[in-house]
């Protein structure tokens, strides 16, 4: 009966990993690429890197970016962490509509 104890203690404890670090794992995995795959052109990404830039153009693995004015780079999919909120919806969900809490 020890050995049978042992045993169902394993499994038990391999049971446990798999809902508290394979299961949660693969979900943000699968967030992650659905994210990924719905980038459409204008919107704003967030690189791997920490750049903010706005998507100009899209292909199957490779996107191109603009960084800034006329700066224009290819990334790979892949290196795409979010989408983010364009500053002037940020602006409005801190009630900084006009420019109210500029620092003096």
């Amino acid at each position: 009966m020890d050995g049978l104890g042992s045993l169902l203690i394993l499994a038990l404890v391999l049971v446990a990993f798999y809902f508290m670090a394979v299961r949660p794992q693969n979900k943000r995995m699968q967030q992650q690429r659905q994210m990924q795959s719905s980038i459409q052109i204008g919107d704003e990404v967030l690189t791997a890197g920490g750049l903010v830039a706005t998507v100009t153009k899209l292909g199957e693995d490779v996107i191109t970016i603009e960084l800034a004015d006329g700066v224009e780079t290819r990334l790979n999919r892949r290196f795409i962490v979010s989408k983010q909120e364009p500053e002037s919806d940020i602006a409005v969900i801190n009630g900084d509509e006009a420019g109210e809490n500029d620092l003096k």
